[in-house]
């Protein structure tokens, strides 16, 4: 009786010892162009960690906090945590121009006096010419120097106040997120800086200044 296993397409044939399969890997002789070569490997590896490294501590860390303003078109009152004004037709081109008004350099500088006030040099923390310059700033301004003919005249007080409010009017506008929450009447106001007390000050600075502005033009109308 024939055995139907020996007339199937599928034999076992045995491999003679120099038959080489190109499908195969050796792994043996993978590992050993691995080990001869591990010099290489564990350069690169130190070399990447530490250039990683190097660029993790550049970063400057940024803390964020938030505060929320509510418009209240039916009545006044002090919610917790978050500050009402009223009095208004409420709609989608009011709450538009109340997120322009939280924006505007009108109120980002009266956020910077209150918080100067409040917390004398707090700012100096966004403050780009409070930073200490890279050393190519430092190249640059020499060569200005020694390229200038004349000295520039001096700035007086006023100019150099002003010249500071402009920056950080343009420092706070770009770390400050202002959105409203859905079809809510809650406009959230958020902001990072490298400075976690900072960022807590100034949502909150925001928060009252402006509920402060609209409740004094709420009174001049009336």
């Amino acid at each position: 009786m024939t055995d139907i296993f020996e007339l199937g397409p599928l034999q076992f044939r045995a491999r003679s010892p120099g038959q080489i399969d190109k499908d195969t890997v050796d792994l043996r002789m993978v590992a050993r162009r691995l080990w001869k070569d591990k010099h290489i490997f564990f350069a690169t590896t130190l070399i990447c960690g530490l250039i990683a490294g190097i660029l993790v501590s550049r970063v400057t860390p940024q803390y964020t906090s938030m505060s929320q303003v509510l418009l209240d078109p039916s009545e006044q009152r002090l919610v917790i945590s978050q500050q009402v004004v009223s009095d208004r037709q409420l709609n989608d081109q009011v709450m538009g121009s109340e997120l322009s008004i939280l924006r505007s350099n009108t109120l980002l500088k009266s956020v910077i006096q209150a918080v100067d006030v409040k917390r004398p040099g707090a700012l100096s923390a966004i403050d780009s010419a409070a930073r200490t310059p890279s050393l190519f700033s430092r190249a640059k301004s020499t060569v200005k120097r020694l390229l200038s003919s004349s000295s520039a005249p001096a700035l007086s007080e006023a100019a150099i106040e002003s010249a500071r409010l402009d920056r950080l009017t343009w420092a706070i506008r770009r770390s400050m997120d202002t959105w409203r929450d859905g079809d809510s009447y809650v406009i959230s106001i958020s902001v990072h800086t490298p400075a976690p007390e900072l960022s807590m000050l100034l949502a909150t600075t925001i928060a009252e200044q402006y509920v402060a502005q609209q409740l004094d033009s709420l009174r001049m109308s009336s």
